[in-house]
């Protein structure tokens, strides 16, 4: 599986309240390449997360200012060359909202 997720979104009105917002990096996030992934340090509350390579690219973009959840979608498509727009924004929203639970990232 691409992504490793702590929830899933059951309700479709999820998804949608999701992929209409914007999203930003939490600031203060100190990211470091590990392996194939990318470390990411949260000096407020001393925590640690890996993330895999789909992630850590959102999560970059992210740190460039704002981006929409469809935005997001279609950073995620390219790289996990995903045709299929209703997977792929079902696992864009997915991350997102694991992201956003890690407290990685803020709706902006």
């Amino acid at each position: 599986e691409l992504l490793h997720l702590v929830s899933r979104i059951a309700e479709p009105d999820s998804v949608s309240g999701v992929m209409a917002s914007a999203y930003a990096a939490t600031s203060g996030l100190r990211l470091r390449e590990f392996g194939d992934g990318v470390l990411v340090f949260q000096p407020v509350s001393w925590e640690v997360h890996i993330l895999n390579p789909a992630a850590a690219a959102v999560l970059q973009a992210c740190q460039d200012g704002p981006r929409s959840a469809e935005s997001v979608a279609e950073l995620l498509g390219q790289l996990i060359d995903e045709s299929d727009v209703k997977a792929l924004r079902l696992q864009s929203a997915d991350l997102l909202v694991e992201l956003e639970q890690l407290g990685l990232l803020q709706r902006a």
